[in-house]
């Protein structure tokens, strides 16, 4: 009778949750739907969009937990299992969402059991009745040799990635030399915009960092692709200059598109991250980097910090703007799913990762001891933040 009670409770959760989503989209005359002409669900915005965020929140949380209790944990189980698709030996590609499962047999368990495990707990697994959650998964993959071949490799061209596509190159070359990659990188991109919008949508950028104090300050947009965010920025906040880097196709690109009343404050550099900035003299400078990190192991990472250290000026600033994963179970279970998601992609794409607040703190710790982390800003129902990094010689 409690079995039942808490079906009926859950689908009342969703029906009202659904109210209101289908209050929001009348009223701010929007539509859910399939078709990708439509904006997506997390992009939207208008009057109640917090109520709505909410609503989804629960929406998505309640269902899950209705299907895992109709399905029971064993038939669930199973189903996430059946994810991980296997093709033929000729293309060795194992994917979960377009994520390179494969990576699970170069690192080491500490690395992979435990994702997996929590991953699943948040689609309603329990630990009980003999359940071994994080091994289940990765067994199902033949005993391919990237342990062999690699060991616990932090190098970003040694992943699962790497291993399927048979491939000494990093995905983003990868992609420069095989069509079909690039039509898989470029659906990528869009989305990456996509969530920048999101973010900006949230006002976590906006608010998790003072950018009025930086007066007449220059913000240097670290791999900014075609300037989406610091067009947002510079239209917010008037005073403020703006160098994009990225690689010089994209900068081109950006050019191109840069609409003309903020030339005089937005131009774009040809440039990599892994070598050292130059100073800003006489202006104080921001050197921003938004969601570069989690692409990277904590050895590259601490390249990327430690480039930027010579251009370091008394009052200049590295700002991160990056996914903090949150400890287990102190998020929703859906924004929990989607961030232990994003984390698996990253290790078996790039041998990158998402990290914690814990792990951001030693990451900075360990590119350079005069690095200092001021602020740290999570918004508690939003997985993106901002991280203010001082520097003191």
């Amino acid at each position: 009778m409690a079995e039942s009670a808490n079906i009926l409770a859950l689908a009342m959760q969703i029906t009202g949750a659904a109210q209101v989503i289908s209050d929001f989209t009348s009223t701010n005359n929007v539509t859910l739907s399939f078709d990708p002409r439509d904006p997506g669900p997390t992009t939207l915005s208008g009057p109640g969009a917090q109520a709505y965020n909410e609503a989804r929140m629960a929406a998505l949380d309640a269902s899950s937990k209705l299907s895992a209790l109709i399905m029971g944990n064993r038939a669930h189980h199973i189903s996430l299992c059946s994810q991980v698709q296997i093709p033929p030996p000729s293309r060795s590609r194992y994917l979960i969402g377009g994520s390179y499962l494969l990576a699970a047999r170069q690192i080491p368990p500490r690395r992979t059991h435990a994702p997996l495990a929590r991953d699943a707990l948040t689609r309603g697994h329990r630990r009980d009745r003999g359940t071994r959650l994080p091994r289940s998964i990765p067994l199902q993959l033949p005993h391919h040799r990237c342990a062999v071949k690699w060991g616990s490799s932090a190098e970003y061209d040694q992943a699962g990635f790497n291993f399927a596509e048979d491939t000494e190159l990093g995905m983003y070359e990868f992609s420069d030399r095989d069509k079909e990659a690039q039509g898989t990188l470029s659906t990528m991109l869009k989305c990456n915009v996509s969530a920048s919008t999101e973010l900006i949508a949230t006002d976590v950028l906006f608010h998790g960092f003072d950018w009025e104090a930086l007066g007449r300050g220059v913000v240097v947009d670290v791999t900014g692709s075609i300037g989406h965010v610091s067009i947002q920025l510079a239209r917010r906040i008037r005073k403020l200059h703006f160098i994009v880097q990225d690689f010089e196709s994209v900068c081109q690109r950006g050019e191109s598109l840069l609409h003309d009343d903020l030339r005089d404050r937005i131009r774009f550099q040809a440039k990599n991250f892994f070598d050292e900035q130059e100073k800003i003299p006489h202006q104080r400078a921001v050197y921003f980097f938004r969601g570069i990190l989690y692409n990277w192991s904590d050895k590259y990472a601490c390249r990327i910090l430690r480039a930027v250290i010579p251009a370091l000026k008394p009052g200049d600033r590295i700002v991160l703007c990056d996914q903090v994963l949150a400890q287990p179970g102190t998020v929703s279970p859906s924004v929990e799913r989607e961030m232990r998601f994003m984390d698996m992609t990253m290790l078996s794409n790039f041998n990158g990762q998402e990290r914690t607040a814990a792990q951001f703190e030693s990451l900075v710790a360990s590119a350079h001891s005069g690095l200092k982390i001021v602020q740290m800003t999570v918004p508690a129902a939003h997985a993106t933040g901002l991280i203010d990094i001082s520097f003191e010689r």
